[in-house]
């Protein structure tokens, strides 16, 4: 019975081999990855004539250094000062923090992120040439967001296509394949200043928001996407990624009028949220190298109802070595899980 069992074990080991015959693991060695990223945050509003109103903060610029070992996988980075931190865009403060967990047949990602000091990306709304005259854009340093945004996805076609190897390169794909993507999303957002968010010659084309200096709004939607990487060379080592992940669900919120000292509370409504993706880079068996861009939107799909979207955007250049560890070490980590 026991050799049955053994041989059962032993069959369903190679077909799964067999299956993913295309993707490459390095799961078993110790990945270091240093990395330049850039982040932004943006909110903006629109009215009943279809006019934005966008606010955003300057872009914030760090490197850091990335460990990836089997399940563990850890990165941070530090803020590099920016010339244009207090000049074109004001000065923006921010903290975030955030981590996830990336399976063959799974991932889950989540993020909470902190933002103090926007600037209005249309100017004119507030005068006519008013870049030109004033250097710089609008700045209003009384501006804080905070937003959660937690997503899960089953990824279908993990036999033939790693979603690993895009993100993390933990794995490599070698041959040309994408999956559909199913899961959910949840964003949670809150925003306030010191006075109201419309500037004061856009108050009578923003009426339902204009004494609204602070705002909530929670979404949640069911998401079904498509993922697709390329392998570009005969090496198959060079590879492009592509990815859009939308969603619809609903969402909630509420706001607050400091002038009239008066809450709102904003009922259900249809929400839109996705994620898109953009990745380019060399996987090789030692180094690896280049670039992410992912996008995370939010928008409010109703015209009648809380008029809010929100957006996250992140780029990373990295550059990455992976080590064979020591007999020893490697199997010291297993004693602790690793």
């Amino acid at each position: 019975m026991k050799k049955k069992i053994f041989y059962l074990f032993c069959s369903l080991s190679l077909m799964s081999q067999a299956q993913r015959e295309n993707i490459v693991s390095f799961r078993d060695n110790l990945v270091l990855t240093s990395v330049l990223n850039t982040k932004s945050e943006g909110f903006e509003f629109t009215n009943s004539l279809d006019q934005t109103m966008e606010y955003s903060t300057a872009p914030i610029t760090g490197v850091g250094l990335g460990v990836d070992y089997k399940w563990f996988t850890f990165e941070y980075s530090k803020r590099l000062k920016s010339a244009s931190d207090d000049g074109l865009y004001g000065h923006t403060e921010n903290f975030g923090i955030g981590f996830g967990f990336t399976m063959p047949k799974w991932y889950f990602r989540n993020f909470l992120e902190q933002y103090s000091g926007y600037h209005l990306t249309n100017p004119d709304f507030i005068r006519f040439g008013y870049l030109d005259s004033a250097g710089m854009y609008p700045y209003r340093p009384d501006i804080t967001t905070v937003r959660y945004y937690a997503s899960f996805n089953w990824v279908f076609n993990s036999d033939n296509y790693s979603s690993m190897a895009s993100l993390w390169q933990l794995e490599r794909q070698e041959k040309s394949a994408g999956s559909f993507i199913l899961g959910a999303t949840f964003g949670r957002s809150v925003l306030f200043g010191d006075s109201t968010f419309v500037p004061f010659p856009q108050r009578e084309n923003f009426p339902d928001i204009q004494d609204i200096n602070a705002m909530t709004a929670s979404t949640f939607t069911v998401n079904t996407g498509y993922q697709y990487t390329f392998v570009l060379s005969n090496s198959k080592k060079w590879f492009l990624h592509l990815g859009i992940n939308p969603g619809l669900g609903l969402g909630y919120g509420s706001a607050y009028e400091n002038v009239n000292d008066n809450f709102i509370e904003y009922p259900t409504r249809l929400a839109f949220s996705n994620e898109g993706r953009f990745i380019v880079g060399y996987n090789g068996d030692k180094w690896y190298f280049g670039y992410t861009a992912i996008n995370y939107l939010t928008v409010d799909a109703s015209s009648n109802a809380n008029p809010l979207s929100n957006f996250n955007n992140y780029n990373r250049l990295y550059l990455g070595y992976r080590f064979t560890l020591p007999r020893k070490v490697s199997e010291s980590l297993e004693i602790i899980g690793l």
